[in-house]
């Protein structure tokens, strides 16, 4: 247990060590492609050596595992496998873009990540363990109702503003 507020160092190293243990990767980039739908860790871990994936989002790298300019790479055949499997699933599945505003929300000691849940006829932002829990309300302008209990969409601290990201290699993000 650490102090949220001086120990927000040694929390973020933790919770990115969590992270690398569970998905069995040693770096964000090779995460991130995992996360975009290499859902092998071989295929993540060799990818994640090109220069043109590091510092990217998930959805950056979405849009570059389906360019063509990866050809001018030394790419294993296992991982071409993969790259061309994710596109194949992409292209005959749709995927949806889903837009929604950048906002502030101000309260202190929030996790890094928040979840849109709807339960009933109430909306709550919430924490991945489930410690942190608050209703907010779905307006037009802030719909958190129609984004609410989709898998892969989760809002992301950008400063002063939430965005909202997505891991679901079949959405694309919008934000307004």
């Amino acid at each position: 247990m650490f102090d949220p507020i001086t120990d927000e160092i040694i929390i973020n190293i933790y919770s990115k060590l969590a992270l690398f243990i569970e998905l069995g990767l040693p770096n964000d980039t090779a995460v991130n492609i995992y996360l975009a739908g290499v859902r092998s860790r071989c295929a993540a871990l060799e990818l994640s050596e090109i220069n043109i994936f590091k510092d990217k989002s998930i959805n950056e790298i979405k849009h570059l595992l389906f360019d063509s300019s990866l050809d001018r790479y030394t790419i294993s055949e296992s991982t071409m496998t993969w790259i061309n499997l994710l596109s194949e699933v992409f292209n005959n599945k749709k995927p949806i873009k889903i837009n929604f505003p950048k906002f502030i929300y101000k309260m202190d000691n929030l996790p890094e990540r928040l979840y849109s849940r709807k339960h009933g006829d109430e909306c709550f932002l919430v924490s991945n363990d489930g410690y942190f829990r608050e209703i907010i309300k779905s307006t037009n302008k802030l719909p958190f109702e129609k984004i609410s209990n989709i898998n892969g969409l989760y809002f992301e601290k950008e400063g002063d503003f939430w965005s909202l990201c997505s891991y679901n290699p079949f959405i694309i993000i919008g934000n307004l």
